[in-house]
């Protein structure tokens, strides 16, 4: 049995997901976790509905690190870095024993350029590892590649001699940055989702059953900025025929993040929406009710621009057996083609997402759907961790102060 503590430096959406099916997976497993995390009370509920017989092996500190990823240059790294050094120190501090492993919930926010190997074993002395969600310079091209090389590489750190393993979502970029790292261990990790029951009382997916009346419902859910294709699915609305199709629009809208021409489309649409979109600009409060949302679409749309990562919607579409269009390349696009659970469509591409819907209107077979959700599953994270672990020796050091 091992202590793992697992830091989570944001908190609403995925990321308390993440946190509870991963603490949820290592007392699966037998090992002792210490869950560090800025919403303590609703995890101790969460984990006492998942594993009531655990709360021996668990521990759950209250903490306010929530710190975003530092900006370029030695000071703001060495504060930002800072800020996780103390959460880690504060997570031995408040435990009986150091655990054997410190797993980061969102690595890329302790990585960047200019922190070495070196200085990361200096101001870190404790065993690590976490979950790098989004690795995109092995994808795509960055802005001043060429003068990433050395110590100014931003995954430098993960050549640390505490760091013995690192997880990833992207399965097609696991091998590059093992080659990278010296051949240091870098496991793919299933990229799982909360699979609550939907919440029938949820008023907004019963608004859309209604008021579709039968007709295809397409839905772009969560967080609704400019990257996640909002302005390709409103042209493609306006675009096909009302009788046919339903459109659902569901999640905050951040309006920042769009260019002054788009803003002005965006904000024209939503006071003057066609009568087949349904337009639900708020935070979607809990899993219960973006499953709901999910099981009252027929389509799921996930064309993100310029998002070479992977996303769990795709597990969503698995687990209830929706159709999903996505931007083709990449990790996603990958994952599509191979599994068939959708169609993968170029960018920005008004005809194509229209003939996607089109192929996909009638759905696919639920085989599909069965092998994604397989492959992304909370068997194979269980599995994954116990792969990782074992790069990982037990401490057996009692907390001396």
């Amino acid at each position: 049995m091992k202590h793992i503590a697992l830091i989570s430096p944001s908190s609403g959406g995925h990321h308390d997901s993440y946190l509870t099916l991963y603490a949820a997976s290592l007392l699966r497993l037998g090992h002792r976790v210490t869950v560090f995390t800025s919403q303590p009370d609703r995890i101790q509920a969460w984990l006492e509905a998942q594993a009531p017989d655990e709360q021996e092996r668990t521990k759950i500190i209250a903490t306010t690190y929530n710190t975003p990823r530092p900006a370029f240059g030695p000071l703001a790294t060495l504060a930002g870095k800072y800020d996780w050094v103390k959460a880690m120190s504060a997570a031995v501090q408040r435990s009986a024993t150091q655990p054997d492993l410190m797993f980061h919930m969102w690595l890329d926010n302790c990585l960047t350029p200019g922190l070495t190997a070196w200085l990361t074993d200096r101001v870190v002395p404790y065993r690590w590892s976490g979950l790098y969600f989004h690795p995109w310079y092995l994808r795509t091209h960055l802005t001043f590649q060429q003068l990433r090389r050395g110590p100014l590489v931003s995954y430098a750190a993960l050549m640390s001699a505490n760091c013995p393993a690192v997880a990833v979502l992207d399965e097609g970029i696991a091998d590059e940055l093992q080659r990278r790292l010296r051949g240091k261990p870098v496991i793919p990790f299933p990229d799982i989702a909360d699979a609550t029951p939907p919440d029938p009382d949820y008023a907004p997916a019963q608004e859309i059953r209604k008021r579709a009346a039968g007709r295809k419902v397409v839905s772009l859910l969560g967080a609704l900025s400019r990257r996640k294709g909002t302005v390709l699915l409103m042209q493609t609305a306006r675009q096909l025929p009302q009788q046919e199709y339903f459109f659902v629009f569901a999640g905050v809208l951040d309006l920042s993040s769009y260019t002054p021409d788009e803003q002005r489309m965006v904000q024209e649409f939503a006071e003057n929406p066609p009568e087949n979109c349904y337009l639900h600009f708020a935070y979607i409060p809990h899993e219960g009710a973006f499953n709901a949302l999910v099981a009252a679409s027929d389509i799921l749309f996930a064309a993100y621009l310029d998002f070479p990562s992977s996303s769990n919607l795709l597990t969503k579409a698995a687990i209830f057996q929706k159709p999903i269009i996505v931007s083709a390349g990449y990790c996603m696009g990958e994952r599509v083609d191979a599994y068939g659970i959708g169609i993968a469509v170029p960018e920005n591409n008004v005809d194509a997402c229209g003939d996607a819907l089109a192929r996909l209107r009638n759905g696919l077979p639920p085989e599909c759907f069965a092998a994604y959700a397989a492959t992304h599953s909370i068997p194979q994270l269980d599995t994954a961790f116990t792969h990782l672990l074992s790069f990982v020796p037990d401490n057996g050091k009692k907390r001396t102060s």
